[in-house]
């Protein structure tokens, strides 16, 4: 039906052009015809599309509650920042926020910032030393902050020339401070609102101090509408607008095979690897390495696990290996091991530190100590006493007397070798 209708819309069309050209009364006279120019629609705002497969809300960056790959990203489109990761990942100043970084003094510890004179918020309030002062204190203060302990050094901030130029002392030497003051926040919107560290960030910015703005957040349908700062003091964003949309990571490939979208974030498996491979050389694969990194917590809320040493057993027999494996789904972290307290896998230098106990399957370390295999003997003499089990600590074997003296914790370990001697750290 929809067909023939269209058929016959068509039809009385053209017979209604037919009948208006008979109706004329004379032919056209022969000569030059005057020409209507038709008026050029206008040309919509440039866009790239960005695929992600998750907006939840939450946006401030320096909450652990609220990290996700989308607040990331749009806190460095959004939020000025003293350093910024270069083409090398190493830290360099962001000269379209400041002028100067520098150590100024040893004791006490002192970084002397100066931030550009045009530097301002889309609301037209400066970006000035009270926004180093109001994240410093929020940093120490608030629960469940993003590495706070280089704002916990920090003794003292001065400033002068209108703000513009700060002082920072730290109680001790601190070599990661330029890690500190990034993202920003505005701090005239937010010191003196009930909740504003938790609660103003939670939908949206309040204002913004990069080369774009919020346009429009509908979480609902899954779509971010960034567009350029009108109020941005540097070099305007190539592009009006940037649109986040949300689907799933299926969707996400679906749409970038049929050019819906440009680029796309998202956390792929070893399975959508393939998926995005499958769709040609003219698609470039970049891994973005996130800081996250994923524990296993047991929880002593149980009889058997309120047990410190049953706790460490337990942990003893996972393999960290398997673990990982059947985390990342042979996706790209499968490759980025957090084997280091200090510097991350994809930081330049790194190296793993974790003991090689830890690294191996079946093997933890507790007390200092490597559980491996081992066997020992009771004071009143004996054979060697096992048990069955793999890394497993007890202060006494399971099933025997709790009052039997034994000369030290035992492990029962994969007792099929009770032979091993006693391993000593």
């Amino acid at each position: 039906m929809a067909g023939g209708r269209t058929r016959w819309l068509l039809a009385l069309g053209c017979t209604t052009a037919l009948l208006a050209t008979a109706c004329t009364a004379a032919p056209p006279v022969p000569g030059p015809q005057p020409t209507t120019a038709m008026p050029t629609p206008p040309a919509g705002p440039d866009q790239i599309v960005i695929g992600v497969d998750a907006i939840s809300g939450g946006y401030n960056p320096h909450t652990v509650a609220d990290q996700s790959p989308v607040t990331r990203a749009l806190a460095q489109l959004l939020l000025p920042s003293v350093f910024v990761p270069g083409d090398d990942a190493r830290l360099e100043l962001d000269r379209t926020v400041m002028r100067s970084a520098r150590v100024t003094s040893a004791h006490p510890f002192t970084v002397s910032y100066t931030i550009r004179p045009d530097a301002s918020w889309s609301d037209g309030a400066p970006i000035a030393a009270e926004d180093f002062i109001y994240l410093a204190e929020e940093m120490r203060t608030e629960p469940g902050t993003l590495d706070p302990a280089g704002y916990r050094l920090i003794s003292d901030i001065s400033a002068d020339d209108a703000g513009k130029r700060v002082q920072v002392r730290f109680r001790e030497r601190y070599p990661g401070w330029r890690t500190l003051f990034h993202h920003l926040l505005p701090s005239h919107l937010l010191k003196d609102v009930p909740g504003g560290w938790q609660g103003a960030l939670a939908s949206s910015f309040p204002a913004y101090g990069g080369p774009f703005a919020i346009g429009t957040v509908d979480t609902a349908r899954g779509e971010i509408l960034l567009e350029r700062n009108e109020r941005y003091w540097e070099k305007p964003a190539a592009v009006d607008q940037l649109i986040l949309r949300r689907s799933d990571s299926r969707g996400v490939i679906a749409a970038l095979g049929e050019d819906n979208n440009q680029f796309a974030l998202i956390m792929a498996s070893g399975r959508d690897q393939a998926a995005l491979r499958r769709l040609g050389d003219g698609l470039t694969l970049h891994t973005v390495p996130s800081p996250v990194v994923a524990e296993v917590l047991l929880r002593p809320l149980t009889a058997p696990l309120a047990n410190a040493t049953v706790r460490a057993g337990i942990a003893a027999l996972i393999d960290r290996d398997r673990l990982i494996a059947a985390g990342t789904d042979g996706g790209p972290s499968s490759q980025l091991r957090a084997g280091a307290q200090l510097t991350a896998p994809s930081e330049p230098g790194y190296a793993a530190t974790i003991p090689a106990a830890e690294r191996a399957p079946g093997r933890r370390w507790r007390g200092g100590c490597c559980a491996r295999p081992v066997t020992t003997r009771r004071r009143t003499g004996g054979g060697p006493s096992t048990a069955a089990g793999c890394g497993w600590w007890w202060p006494h074997p399971p099933n025997s007397s709790r009052t039997t003296p034994w000369r030290a914790s035992w492990c029962a370990s994969c007792a099929r070798r009770a032979s091993r001697p006693r391993w000593r750290c």
